[in-house]
């Protein structure tokens, strides 16, 4: 069985063959995974109100009518995409607002959504940018722990209770103001997917230590060793107890059909279907009319 070692120092997956030891016994090396949960426990799972609209208590609203003057906040549907830093997420959300519109041949063109972004110091961007298409706004989020702030002081400030959707993108690191975050989503009731990016490098570095432990490259499926990593990620993140979504994606940059860890396992096109779908104009705003609608559909897990 596949073991999943969190490296020292990096807090990067490590990547290696155990010697039978479950998998499961090694989430107990990582510092997140069974982090203490007292401020969980402490709020109960209460969400804030999810207001949304007003200007006082959502900083998106005027920057979206910055970007668009004639756009209303309420009649849009948003989705935020939140990260850490080299998780992936703006590739990300170009890659998936490509997906959808390709999906509505009435969506913007993609030059027409770009906004400028405001950058912080070292190039850092510290506030969220909108790209719109059609009735949708993709919203590129802050980089997770890039401040001392709490996930609860980083909702409140970038405004992430009022969204449609968040979609997490999870990257080869894993840091605890990620797992932070998912579970505050959780907390708030804001409607979240979590998206494991760089497939193809995963299994590629699989495939290497696959080959290093003297085992036939040929007996190696890229498929289960696949599945095998995204089942630990959905442990180490409580994806199961959240009642989260996981999708996994290749590195955005092996888009050739011919690529040959372009398969059905990497859920770009199912991803984008998703979020299409939950997404849509004539669904109320709230989390209540998009959870029935989530639970209603077959789940596209892993499996």
């Amino acid at each position: 069985m596949l073991e999943w070692v969190m490296s020292t120092g990096s807090s990067c997956f490590g990547f290696g063959v155990s010697d039978g030891t479950d998998a499961d016994d090694t989430h107990g090396d990582s510092p997140y995974y069974l982090h203490d949960s007292d401020q969980a426990q402490e709020r109960g799972g209460t969400p804030p109100p999810r207001t949304g609209s007003k200007k006082s208590d959502n900083p998106l609203v005027s920057i979206l009518e910055k970007a668009f003057p004639n756009a209303k906040f309420s009649r849009l549907r948003h989705i935020a995409v939140v990260g850490a830093p080299c998780s992936g997420k703006t590739t990300l959300l170009h890659v998936l607002r490509a997906g959808v519109e390709k999906l509505n041949g009435d969506s913007e063109p993609a030059g027409r959504s770009h906004h400028h972004r405001d950058r912080g110091r070292d190039g850092a961007r510290d506030q969220p940018a909108p790209f719109r298409a059609g009735h949708r706004v993709y919203w590129d989020m802050p980089a997770l722990g890039m401040t001392e702030q709490t996930a609860q002081e980083y909702f409140s400030a970038v405004g992430l209770h009022s969204v449609d959707l968040i979609v997490f993108a999870i990257g080869t690191t894993e840091t605890k103001a990620t797992h932070d975050a998912i579970e505050e989503a959780h907390l708030q009731q804001v409607p979240s997917i979590v998206v494991q990016t760089h497939m193809d490098t995963i299994a590629a570095k699989e495939r290497v230590a696959w080959r290093r432990s003297g085992k036939a490259l040929g007996a190696f499926n890229v498929e289960d060793a696949s599945r095998q990593y995204i089942e630990y990620v959905k442990q180490t993140y409580r994806l199961d107890e959240f009642q989260f979504q996981l999708f996994g994606v290749n590195g955005i940059a092996n888009v050739e059909e011919e690529h040959p860890l372009q398969r059905h396992l990497f859920q770009r096109q199912q991803l984008a279907e998703w979020v299409d779908k939950r997404t849509q104009l004539h669904l109320k705003q709230g989390w209540f009319s998009t959870l029935w609608f989530w639970k209603g559909v077959e789940s596209k897990r892993f499996v």
